[in-house]
């Protein structure tokens, strides 16, 4: 044993320099390792209070289908559940410097900023105002500054062929707010189905900004989860009871949303056939008065396709006629052109005999006056 101490010893001796090259690698390493793991459970304790004070949900539920008010009302009573808060979110495309940008938009409780403070996923508001009209938007401060979106400036919102979306109620929101949000605590924000498949920001507006029938998503924190480090063991044992029973209650809840969604579809279906039968009964009707009125009107046009024959029967037979009656009576005027000529060759005759019988009657009674004289 002291041969060994004195041959370390030598060695150390003999190579000092190496010796504290390798002390001092060793030392940092341990250093490094150390803070490493002291600094790690500091992290997580600090990201731990900063989703407790944000109240940040433990569960997450999606359909869909949608969510009722008896989704809500049935994952509230599931043991384990300490309180639910439904959404609404929409996937959105804006024009960001020049760039479609996609937006998730969440809502904010229909209850105002105040129940936005009391509620889960609380965002920070970190300048300007929450929204007080359903136009107004409040905005993830996260890219904010890079793109140079700031309050005042409205964003235009489409789907992904450009059209508005039919989930939001208005195309334009007015920025007045920017926020942080535990629910965004990391780089990446998730992916969407739209665009390049990149949520690039995030945007609050309140319920009345939704065009939406149904909850999209439900929001629900576990019973005693918050006294808990959310990275823990303990944490686990809490909540994945809980996700559990959920998932149970889940297949349930799908069978009934399928069959209200069955029975609502049938009571449409059924309701539209009504009206197609009734309609079609109309219709049948009318089809029958109006084939009824062809065929009087067919019948009327053969009945004045017979007149209209005997009509042009009668037609050509007086245009015969007619024709008859224009060569007689142009013969009948050639007679009576003759028989003028005639009748004024006769007067003409009895005219001059006249002016004989005058001169002769003259004649006759200068010589009667003459012979009377002449027997005086």
């Amino acid at each position: 044993m002291k041969t060994f101490t004195r041959l370390t010893f030598r060695s150390v001796t003999h190579s000092f320099s190496r010796f504290l090259a390798i002390f001092a690698i060793v030392a940092l390493g341990a250093g490094f390792y150390a803070g490493m793991r002291s600094n790690g459970a500091d992290m997580r304790a600090t990201a731990d209070r900063y989703y407790d004070d944000s109240n940040l949900m433990d569960v997450r539920i999606v359909s869909t289908l949608g969510l009722t008010g008896e989704d809500v009302a049935a994952v509230a009573a599931a043991p384990g559940v300490q309180a639910v808060m439904p959404g609404h979110s929409a996937d959105v495309i804006s024009k960001i410097a020049g760039m479609e940008q996609v937006f998730r938009v969440h809502s904010i409780p229909s209850g105002g900023p105040k129940e936005t403070q009391s509620g889960m996923n609380r965002p920070t508001l970190l300048s300007g105002r929450w929204p007080d009209r359903a136009d107004e938007c409040v905005v993830g401060a996260r890219r904010t500054e890079q793109s140079r979106v700031k309050i005042g400036d409205t964003i235009t919102v489409s789907t992904q062929d450009g059209s508005g979306s039919d989930q939001l109620k208005y195309k334009s929101y007015r920025i007045v707010g920017v926020v942080n949000s535990a629910y965004y605590i990391c780089f990446n924000l998730g992916t969407t189905d739209i665009g390049n498949g990149e949520l690039n920001y995030f945007m609050y507006i309140p319920d009345g900004g939704f065009n939406q029938s149904v909850y999209t998503e439900l929001f629900a924190t576990v019973k005693g989860a918050a006294a808990q480090n959310t990275f823990s063991g303990d944490y686990d044992k809490i909540v994945d009871p809980v996700i559990s029973s959920l998932k149970t209650l889940a297949k349930q809840r799908e069978q009934a949303r399928y069959d209200q969604l069955y029975s609502d579809a049938k009571k449409e279906l059924d309701k539209g056939r009504e009206e197609y039968a009734a309609n079609k009964a109309k219709a049948d009707q009318e089809l029958a008065d109006a084939a009824k009125k062809l065929a009087d009107g067919e019948k009327t046009i053969a009945e004045n396709d017979k007149n209209l024959s005997n009509a042009q029967k009668e037609f050509t037979a007086g245009k015969a006629e007619l024709a008859k009656g224009e060569k007689e009576l142009a013969a009948g005027k050639a007679k009576l052109k003759s028989g003028l000529a005639q009748y004024d060759s006769a007067k003409q005759k009895l005219n001059s005999a006249e002016r004989e019988w005058e001169q002769g009657t003259a004649a006759l009674a200068a010589q009667k006056e003459q012979t009377e004289a002449q027997l005086a």
